[in-house]
This record gives C-alpha cells, structure tokens and sequence, in this order.
C-alpha cells in the first residue's frame, strides 16, 4: 500500500527517476528481484530525519525523530531528466557502475503492489538555521533536509518498522521488470562491462533495454 501525504512535496507522476549503484548492488537486486531500504541512520547525513535548529521549543518530545531512526528505512532516487555526471561521481566506487532509470509513477505502482505501506515523496530542502522542518507526521523530518544538498533533486521511498530493528537495511520484492525502464550503464565503463550486464540481466530472467550512458556521446 502507498501513501502520499498532502504534507509532502508534489511529485510529477511522468518524472524521470534515477538510481545510480555499483555493479554488485545491481546483482543484488537482480538476485533478490526486491528493492533495497537503508535504515535512516546508517545513511551519511548525521541530520538525517532531524528538527532544525528553528524548530527547537516547537516539537513536543515525543515527536524527535532520534527515537524513530531505528524503525525508518528509505529509498533515495535521483529526479532528473537527464544524467547527472554529479550522481555518477558520487555513487560510483571505480569506473563500472551502473544506473537503473523510472519514472514516479512506476516506482508508484511497485509500491502498491503489497500489504506493506510506503510513503512516497520529493525531498524538500531547507536552511535549517532559518526554516523549521514542517510538523503534522513524525516522518515528515525524513522528507526534509539542508539545502546543502539540493543538487541531489531526491524522491524518497520509506518503510516504517513497527519496532526497533537490528538489520541495516530491508529488501521489499518487486516486479523489476514493470519497476525499470532502463538500465543506463556508466559513461567510463568498457565495452566488456555493458557486455556482462547484458549477460547477468539475462541470467536473471529479465528482459531490460540495456544502454550505454548518453555522456559517451561524440561531440558534434
């Protein structure tokens, strides 16, 4: 089941939606056919899912997002309708890498697909030193972050546990391949490594147009 919340940014459901990775957590997600969450605070961001500085004698205790961490998991997606050489560089780890490309309505529709219930939502970006994060849902400080980060354009997928949990992360299965569009293989890659993409992909009982990146484009 999927929520989406009035209190959350407005998504364009035709949106372009990136998610840039290594070539192992490509096999991954082909092996498990699920998506991958990260529990909140195993992300980078130590102001992941908290109050800003403003918000300070407005949030009632029971509302610190420091007690929910545990029991939160996201997926980020990059909103873009194009490559981002910026993402490319941030997510890859060596030159082979990889970037599975959506649209908010699809991404909409794998999460519908269950008896779990997601919230879905853009990223909205603040100056926490003069912005409070919006109140009204404890999760709401999840779709808030500094504005710092607004080269990450995000659309964010969370999960909310019932209770604390030990594990870093959670798989949710999904239909791949209603999830993916395209499969967008990086621009400093060789041609062996597109090759056995193309080889795993198929391995895995998938049938996803598999191209190289646009940024491999000769000048005109």
């Amino acid at each position: 089941m999927l929520e989406r919340p009035d209190m959350l940014e407005a998504l364009d459901d035709d949106a372009p939606i990136w998610r840039f990775m290594d070539f192992t957590k490509y096999v991954s997600m082909l092996h498990r056919g699920a998506l991958f969450f990260a529990r909140a605070d195993q992300l980078p961001d130590p102001f992941e899912g908290l109050y800003a500085r403003r918000n300070r004698g407005l949030a009632p205790a029971t509302s610190d997002p420091r007690k929910v961490h545990e029991r939160v998991f996201v997926s980020c997606w990059h909103a873009n309708e194009h490559e981002s050489a910026a993402m490319w560089r941030i997510y890859l780890n060596g030159e082979e890498g990889l970037a599975v490309r959506s649209t908010v309505r699809q991404l909409a529709a794998a999460l519908s697909n269950g008896t779990e219930t997601f919230y879905l939502g853009a990223v909205r970006y603040l100056d926490y030193k003069k912005e409070p994060v919006p109140k009204g849902h404890e999760l709401l400080p999840f779709f808030c972050k500094r504005k710092s980060f607004d080269y990450e354009r995000e659309v964010r997928a969370l999960w909310q546990s019932d209770v604390r949990s030990a594990e870093v992360g959670r798989y949710f299965n999904t239909s791949l391949d209603h999830l993916i569009e395209e499969v967008v293989v990086s621009p400093t890659a060789e041609r062996w490594f597109e090759e056995l993409v193309h080889s795993v992909t198929e391995k895995y009982g998938l049938s996803l147009p598999i191209v190289s990146s646009s940024m491999r484009d000769p000048p005109a």
